[in-house]
């Protein structure tokens, strides 16, 4: 018997009217559950048919030879089991037609795929039965016109008759992508992460079994094999690079390297373009390419500062306004360059000072500037994309604005402005109970200050130096929902509250841009 088009992993549908014993057409509710004609399909009455406890009478395997929208056509009934009438709603599939007949013994011959082609999509499992009049044209490789021949899988391995003895398929059945591959760039070294595949799968059938993954890696251009390149590693437990990642090291800094993950079975090796990935190591602590020093001048990166940027290679104090939406307040300060920080790992930028005055948190807030987050305000500039946000200037939102330190110890405030003025130095902060006792010092010569470090007249951080020393920062005061904090005003260890609406003279906007 020839086996023409076949699906065995579509989907199923039903009868959408009844089929006489002798019609030789009929409709079903989803034309999109079959392959393009010719096809072999099932009828039955049953949902998830048990092929091992059938017989003849529990179903109809027909061969359909046109199909025109809903309607099947030219139907060959009785291919295998009993013809009858089958009312609606019966069950029809293409897909269970391999297995029935992998149980039943039956021999589908004359595929009309290379064998290499049946292996690679997973989509036949089948054994033989003598019976010559099934034989039809064929492909397999070793296999003569006139012989009978066969698929099945045997020990999980994709295996053809021809017509004396079995052989193993060529190339056997390949697993699927490895998935989540990423990488984290380091000085002289490169992190691969990825996730192994599963074993395939055509049913209950196993058909492929993953046995590893190797990691090749190259210059100039992507590997096209498991050996052309260098094999940075073979893993043979599954998963196990896929938090912590795998670190290729003794790199060249700034050299690009080209990978590609090759997952394996006993028999064959997957090769797909979707397993590729490139990095490039790097000494800098800042490896994106935004503005600024790619090196910190002090701290890390889980708190560190960069120094300052210029605003031609950033945003000037009208170019951001612009891109956030923002009119109300008075600009000033159009060329103040802005402060680069490291922060959690992340990048972030804030003007050296507020860029608008008598502006109100409700405004800001209006233009969704306040919160950042997945929702937040994005600009973009020469590439790169940053999230448009306030500083913290508390620990938590709501504040404890009741507490001895208004909640300000721990802040982003506190870990990335404080350590940069002068009063870290000697601890002469103006409000001392707000300031934790190990700020560090973060040495640079960029302010008018002590050692060079900057001053609240450098920062904008004290009412005495013009207007918009109090910046509005995220949080929302606990003892009242109509506040929000602020830093500064007093010196650069103040913290206050106000009413949102507040848009007073002393009202500053320093927006923060995180670098995604």
């Amino acid at each position: 018997m020839t086996i023409p088009n076949m699906m065995p992993l579509s989907p199923k549908t039903t009868l959408a009217g009844s089929m006489a014993i002798g019609a030789a057409q009929v409709t079903v509710a989803d034309d999109t559950a079959f392959p393009a004609a010719p096809f072999l399909a099932i009828i039955t009455g049953e949902d998830n048919p048990d092929f091992s406890s059938w017989d003849v009478s529990d179903y109809e395997v027909i061969e359909v030879k046109e199909v025109s929208g809903s309607t099947l056509k030219q139907i060959d009934r009785a291919v295998e089991g009993t013809a009858r009438a089958w009312p609606a709603g019966s069950w029809i599939m293409c897909g269970a037609v391999a297995e029935l007949f992998r149980r039943l013994g039956v021999a589908i011959t004359g595929a009309t795929d290379d064998i290499e082609d049946l292996a690679g999509e997973g989509r036949t499992t089948e054994t033989v039965k003598e019976n010559a009049d099934a034989l039809d044209a064929h492909k397999a490789d070793n296999v003569s016109q006139g012989e009978l021949h066969g698929l099945r899988v045997e020990n999980e391995k994709l295996e053809y008759y021809t017509g004396t003895e079995w052989k193993i398929a060529s190339g056997g059945i390949p697993v699927g992508n490895v998935s989540g591959l990423s990488i984290e760039e380091g000085d002289a070294e490169i992190t691969l992460m990825w996730t192994d595949p599963e074993d395939r799968y055509l049913d209950d059938l196993k058909i492929a079994e993953w046995q590893g993954t190797k990691i090749v890696r190259k210059e100039g251009s992507y590997p096209v094999s498991d050996d052309d390149g260098t094999l940075v590693v073979d893993n043979k437990t599954r998963n196990q690079y896929s938090t912590n990642g795998y670190k290729d090291t003794g790199l060249t800094n700034l050299v690009t390297y080209y990978y590609m993950a090759f997952p394996y079975t006993e028999d064959a090796i997957t090769v797909d373009g979707a397993n590729r990935i490139v990095g490039t190591p790097t000494d800098a602590d800042d490896p994106s390419g935004s503005p600024g020093s790619p090196n910190l001048i002090a701290g890390d990166m889980n708190a560190g500062f960069f120094g300052e940027v210029p605003a031609s290679e950033l945003f000037t104090a009208s170019e951001i306004a612009s891109a956030c939406g923002i009119s109300q307040g008075t600009a000033q300060f159009e060329n103040e360059p802005w402060l680069k920080f490291a922060l959690d790992g992340k990048i972030l930028f804030r003007p050296r000072k507020s860029i608008r005055h008598s502006i109100s948190w409700n405004s800001i807030n209006t233009a969704n500037c306040v919160y950042g987050g997945s929702e937040g305000k994005r600009v973009t500039k020469d590439g790169q994309t940053y999230i448009v946000r306030l500083m913290k200037g508390a620990l938590t939102d709501p504040s404890l604005y009741d507490a001895s330190d208004r909640g300000a110890k721990g802040s982003e405030w506190n870990r990335l402005m404080l350590p940069i003025h002068e009063q870290a130095i000697d601890k002469s902060w103006a409000y001392s109970a707000y300031v934790e006792d190990n700020i560090p010092i973060w040495n640079h010569n960029l302010g008018t200050g002590a050692n060079g470090m900057y001053t609240d007249a450098d920062l904008m951080t004290h009412n005495s130096h013009g207007n918009g020393s109090y910046s509005w920062c995220q949080e929302t005061r606990n003892t009242d929902a109509a506040w929000r904090v602020g830093r500064g005003f007093g010196g650069v260890s103040g913290s206050g509250a106000y009413t949102a609406s507040d848009s007073s003279a002393n009202r500053g906007w320093s927006p923060v841009l995180e670098l995604i």
